[in-house]
């Protein structure tokens, strides 16, 4: 799953930036994932503390104009639908937070401006970003791919 997601956003994106917990350091050569730059596989040693902490590593040292945080464990996301997220990016402000959605019900990835990464690299907990979603007034995008809302933890057994 990790090695599928990590595939599809480098297929789209030129910076993936992947978040690692220190029991997982080895996960990327045990998996035989490539990262284009070593620098992009970062260490949260907080990670078990909640997820918080993990967009708080993850977002430290990054000088890009739009970010999008994505779950590893949401893999059927459409690689025509991030690259629709990513050109729209381009044309947004740095104050924007672009929200996918299906049908209504608001998904991931979701984007943020880089206005918003100072209070990113601040984020503790387990809340994740929601703070900062619910800081801004995002932008909600419609999408058709119910990919941005399958999280395969939180799907429902068969």
């Amino acid at each position: 799953m990790l090695r599928t997601t990590v595939e599809l956003y480098q297929s789209v994106f030129n910076h993936v930036r992947l978040v690692l917990s220190p029991r997982d350091e080895t996960l990327l050569e045990e998996l035989g994932i490539k990262l284009r730059v070593r620098d992009d596989a970062v260490i949260a040693p907080d990670a078990d503390l909640g997820m918080g902490h993990s967009l708080s590593a993850g977002a430290t040292d990054l000088n890009l104009r739009f970010v999008f945080v994505a779950l590893a464990d949401m893999p059927f996301v459409r690689a025509t639908t991030l690259e629709s997220l990513r050109d729209l990016s381009k044309t947004l402000a740095d104050d924007v937070i672009l929200v996918p959605c299906h049908q209504g019900k608001r998904g991931n990835p979701v984007g943020f401006g880089q206005n918003w990464l100072p209070m990113m690299t601040k984020l503790l907990g387990d809340e994740g970003a929601r703070q900062i979603v619910r800081a801004g007034s995002p932008r909600l995008t419609e999408v058709n791919d119910e990919g941005v809302l399958q999280d395969l933890d939180q799907l429902p057994p068969n």
